[in-house]
């Protein structure tokens, strides 16, 4: 599952055809997933582009705005995670924030509210702070966004993180954590 902000200078509206082209040109492993979830960021970054999906090798990406899948007995809902405040330095500032006055993954949790979501959990990106909430059933894999372009440092350094799931439950993770 990709949360988004997969692309930087992207943001106007691509096919689905196009959008094949600019993900090879990424350079990705030659050997992906065999099912890959893809939810584009809407407000920034990615492209804008149709619901649907794309093969590329023996892979098949799906893009969505929410998708919603079935993980063990856990339904799990991942989206960019704009659809709660589209700004993503903003969404950042009111986790920062939510933090600091004990109240972590605050705009997870209100796009958990906003998209009428009880037991499912939701996974989404868009603030780039990690956390993994197993109570309330939410969680975020960070970021691994370094620089715009080649050389400039980008304002919030990478966490390298991502969310596991073993079959039974999930875990945030840290595989690169040397770096």
């Amino acid at each position: 599952m990709v949360a988004g902000d997969l692309f930087e200078d992207l943001h106007y509206r691509i096919s689905t055809y196009q959008l094949k082209f600019e993900i090879l040109k990424l350079g990705l492993p030659t050997e992906l997933p065999p099912l890959i979830i893809y939810t584009p960021s809407f407000s920034s970054h990615d492209p804008i582009v149709d619901e649907g999906s794309i093969n590329l090798g023996r892979s098949r990406i799906y893009i969505r705005r929410v998708a919603h899948i079935q993980l063990g007995d856990d339904e799990v809902v991942v989206t960019h995670g704009d659809i709660g405040i589209a700004n993503g330095a903003i969404a950042h500032l009111v986790d920062r924030v939510g933090s600091l006055v004990g109240r972590k993954l605050l705009v997870e949790e209100k796009v958990k509210e906003k998209l009428n979501l009880r037991n499912q959990w939701l996974i989404m990106g868009h603030t780039h702070i990690p956390g993994l909430d197993t109570t309330r059933r939410i969680g975020n894999p960070g970021s691994w966004k370094s620089a715009w372009g080649k050389w400039l440092p980008y304002w919030r350094k990478p966490t390298y993180s991502l969310i596991f799931y073993d079959g039974k439950s999930f875990r945030l993770v840290y595989p690169l954590k040397t770096i």
